[in-house]
């Protein structure tokens, strides 16, 4: 079985009775979660002192984030959020957990639960969707929870609110054009890899190349995504983003990437001949839990192929793709042929 080492860590090994260094390692593991098989990462520890077969444990704490990672990914494959989800919403406006619940009109110990342990229900689903989405919802349950914070407080979290539309007014216009200019592609699953958008789960893409490799800029990133949906798309049937690709002289470039460069955190620069390149930054918090464990295997496995290679290495690597050689200049690039990636 596949695993890799995190680090070695010192602790009084349960098996062996001693004090030493054993092994922290991770694997893909699988846990029956509401009847459904999910396959997460698990991470354990191995006793070098021990047989083979009887050198491996788990303990209790780790064990509970275990669990945790697998009700995660159970929560990924069906679009829900995650307790790290949650936790970013409450970073977002310096909420506590008590907080959060009081915003929402929930019991106390709602939101300690859905980060800790339990996986949540349809409509409280729903309600961290939509406020997470949109900040005048979070607004407006503000508003009508007012009575559950005293007044300070209450006008703290206003404060921070109406900063937070401010800040997405123009994201979300963003995403509404991006969104628009998909529609022509809704019945075209080849060149959507069979799923719709995901405007989210691009972000994070964008936030996990940004996190992991040193000085990544827009060429560079954009094949970094080819790369991610057609090797994802050949071991799944289906692409991570949904988005389309067109057959660029600079290789894959997905359609909508202007509004795209605008969702994600990047800065402009200059050189002498006024021509300018977009250098993408590391997203705070970021977190692989917003991943499944198959979708972070594909991103690990590109990043460790093409971390180090610059955009024009990358492009001139992808001009001896099948999916780039059979298609013309300008044309989308059909998931059937992406699928014949040599990664």
């Amino acid at each position: 079985m596949n695993s890799a080492l995190i680090n070695p860590i010192k602790i009084e090994c349960p098996l062996c009775g001693e004090l030493h260094l054993v092994d922290r390692r991770t694997r893909i593991a699988t846990a029956t979660i509401k009847g459904e098989i999910i396959k997460y990462q698990e991470e354990y520890y191995v006793c070098e002192n021990t047989e083979d077969g009887e050198n491996e444990f788990v303990p209790s704490k780790v064990m509970d984030a275990n669990l945790l990672a697998a009700r995660d990914a159970y929560r990924s494959a069906h679009q829900m959020f995650t307790s790290q989800d949650i936790i970013n919403l409450r970073n977002r406006y310096g909420l506590t957990q008590r907080e959060l619940a009081k915003l929402l009109g929930w019991g106390e110990a709602t939101v300690s639960r859905y980060e800790t342990k339990q996986i949540q229900d349809e409509t409280y689903d729903d309600i961290l969707h939509v406020v997470s989405e949109d900040a005048l919802e979070a607004k407006q349950f503000l508003t009508r929870n007012k009575s559950s914070f005293d007044e300070s407080r209450y006008f703290e979290l206003a404060t921070l609110i109406e900063k937070d539309i401010e800040r997405t007014s123009s994201d979300y216009l963003t995403r509404r054009l991006l969104l628009s200019k998909y529609s022509e592609f809704q019945n075209s699953p080849l060149l959507t890899g069979g799923i719709e958008l995901d405007i989210d789960k691009i972000c994070n893409m964008v936030a996990f190349f940004a996190s992991h490799c040193i000085g990544l800029f827009k060429v560079k990133l954009m094949k970094l995504l080819w790369y991610t949906d057609a090797l994802f798309f050949k071991e799944h049937g289906r692409s991570m983003s949904g988005l389309v690709y067109q057959h660029m002289p600079m290789g894959a470039l997905p359609v909508g990437h202007y509004e795209l460069m605008n969702l994600v955190p990047h800065e402009e620069i200059y050189n002498d001949y006024e021509n300018t390149s977009y250098r993408i930054l590391p997203k705070e918090q970021y977190d692989d839990a917003v991943f499944t464990s198959e979708e972070l295997d594909v991103l690990y496995r590109v990043f460790r192929k093409f971390g180090s290679y610059t955009g024009t290495d990358l492009a001139d690597y992808m001009h001896n793709e099948v999916a780039y050689i059979q298609t013309a200049d300008h044309a989308y690039i059909p998931y059937s042929l992406s699928a014949k990636v040599s990664l």
